[in-house]
């Protein structure tokens, strides 16, 4: 499709382009691109000088070369300015293929699920403890007001 800058909806799509580094993890930027009016070409061959100069010609900002519809694969977005895209995240991974990697992501899966529970019940228990001592008549708060229930009514008091 051009020089241009390309994006991808699909992380698939975007990892054929990854090299990984000598550790073996790759890098990924997950970025908010505004593609303004876009010229969508969903055929299989193209003329790409015919693309370009109807891009051109018809005032298009973008183009959507939706390979889904012509290959069944994945759809890239192509802009032609640079400012026309923001880099919002750096994700590193590692590829991983095959059962055992099916094992690992299900064992991170369970870890994370685990962990995401822990802290669910730290924070019901933190908000019963709060509850509890807002509830007493110890509070804080409700020292503050029976301080200012006993002061004289001209007297202001700040807390």
């Amino acid at each position: 499709f051009g020089p241009g800058l390309y994006f991808a909806e699909s992380a698939t799509k975007s990892d054929e382009y990854v090299e990984p580094s000598r550790d073996g993890l790759c890098t990924m930027l997950v970025n908010r691109v505004c593609m303004g009016l876009h010229h969508l070409v969903s055929a299989d061959h193209i003329n790409m000088r015919e693309e370009m100069k109807q891009l051109e010609e018809e005032g298009f900002h973008s183009l959507l070369g939706d390979r889904e519809a012509a290959r069944g694969t994945f759809r890239e977005f192509i802009v032609y300015d640079g400012s026309a895209a923001y880099s919002e995240y750096i994700v590193t991974y590692r590829r991983a293929f095959g059962k055992e990697a099916a094992q690992d992501a299900k064992g991170n899966w369970e870890a994370a699920r685990d962990a995401a529970e822990k802290s669910l019940h730290d924070v019901e228990s933190a908000s019963e403890s709060l509850a509890a001592f807002f509830s007493s008549s110890d509070s804080p708060a409700d020292v503050a007001v029976a301080g200012l229930r006993e002061e004289e009514p001209s007297q202001s008091k700040v807390l």
